[in-house]
């Protein structure tokens, strides 16, 4: 497949953003219909954590208007499937229509890789990680902003329905959440 000019941008700023080149592999969806690139660094933000981001998703109109995403997120290095939770992330969005805004939530998407997680779902939030980016992309037509991928329980997610995404960010800052750890206990 060919690398499109916005997925070259994309890829470039996340080699900004990491510091360093991130090795870049394309996920095929079950049926290998569809896929997308997601790019992985180890070490990235800090050491026993791999960041992962997607390298292309910008190239499908979410219905946003001039604004088109890419999702980065950041797991556990012994989390093997960091990747395959941004790719799944992808899928959801370009192929099932699935919100991918600030605040969304990806139900279920650590449960195919994980067997009865404590945070199964991602919430979509503003990146915060690493403090030089990413920054959003200027493109001809339309802008590309970032998204973090954030891994939330069951009970998290009921409360961000109810009282409201905000509410339930300012719970993590309140609490000081090991935004990391995959076991994490809820704050809800």
């Amino acid at each position: 497949m060919e690398v499109t000019p916005t997925a070259k941008l994309a890829a470039k700023e996340l080699f900004r953003t990491w510091g360093r080149k991130p090795r870049v592999v394309r996920h095929w969806d079950e049926r290998e219909n569809y896929s997308i690139a997601v790019a992985e660094c180890e070490n990235s933000p800090i050491d026993g954590v791999t960041a992962v981001g997607t390298v292309g998703l910008s190239d499908h109109d979410l219905g946003m208007g001039p604004v088109r995403v890419e999702l980065i997120g950041a797991f556990p290095a012994v989390f093997e499937h960091g990747p395959n939770v941004a790719a799944t992330c992808a899928f959801n969005a370009f192929k099932d229509g699935v919100h991918t805004r600030p605040d969304a939530i990806h139900r279920h998407v650590l449960s195919l890789y994980m067997p009865k997680p404590m945070l199964p779902h991602i919430m979509m939030i503003d990146p915060f990680l690493w403090h030089e980016g990413p920054e959003t992309l200027v493109c001809d037509d339309f802008q590309v902003a970032w998204l973090m991928m954030m891994p939330i329980s069951e009970k998290e997610r009921l409360f961000a329905e109810q009282k409201g995404p905000d509410v339930l960010t300012s719970l993590f800052e309140k609490h000081q959440i090991d935004i990391y750890d995959l076991f994490r206990a809820s704050v809800a």
